[in-house]
């Protein structure tokens, strides 16, 4: 299983940025650096979620999808946050 980077910043306006260094476009900003973590692992686990799949899924597809990675990330460090 990959685990992967998180780098966080602050910006110079006060916002947090959260980049997912190992799945591009996994980035988000928060008001906070928890938050900004947050919304950035929501979003590389989507990216993940969506290069798995083979096309548009159904709702069932996506819940057995879902069901599918959770088992595989239960009790794994996915993430490894870097400052």
């Amino acid at each position: 299983m990959i685990r992967h980077r998180i780098e966080v910043e602050r910006e110079d306006d006060g916002r947090w940025l959260a980049d997912v260094v190992t799945v591009p476009g996994a980035m988000a900003y928060g008001e906070t650096r928890e938050i900004a973590i947050a919304r950035a692992k929501r979003i590389a686990i989507l990216e993940v979620t969506a290069n798995r799949a083979d096309g548009p899924l159904s709702v069932e597809s996506y819940i057995a999808l879902m069901k599918e990675i959770e088992a595989e990330i239960r009790g794994a460090e996915l993430f490894e946050v870097k400052s």
